[in-house]
């Protein structure tokens, strides 16, 4: 083989063994970038689930209060309307017992 056969067979050879490892490279220095941008991506999305996790909370802690609050009023009103119609009924039943007493006086005696 000459020198020149040998010369061109070598840059035959180099050129793309060296282009392959440029493109490696490249390939490698993208993957660290795209690595390193999704790491910055999940931290940002960490920090932003975690400041709506807080509002989140706080609003059901809001609800929760009204919640028991509209639990406590209606509580209350029911406690007193059922207050006020037993003591309609015990009124009642006076009256009626009242009236019976009268009756009994009346008639069977």
């Amino acid at each position: 083989m000459t020198d020149e056969q040998v010369m061109t067979l070598s840059v035959a050879l180099i050129v793309p063994l060296s282009a392959l490892i440029y493109s490696n490279s490249r390939i490698s220095d993208t993957r660290v970038a795209l690595e390193g941008k999704i790491n910055e991506m999940k931290e940002t999305l960490r920090a932003e689930m975690k400041t709506l996790k807080t509002d989140v909370e706080s609003q059901i802690k809001i609800l929760r209060t009204d919640i028991d609050l509209q639990i406590t009023t209606v509580k209350t009103d029911l406690m007193s309307q059922m207050q006020t119609g037993f003591s309609q009924i015990s009124a009642e039943i006076k009256e009626l017992n009242t009236a019976l007493r009268v009756h009994e006086l009346e008639h069977h005696e």
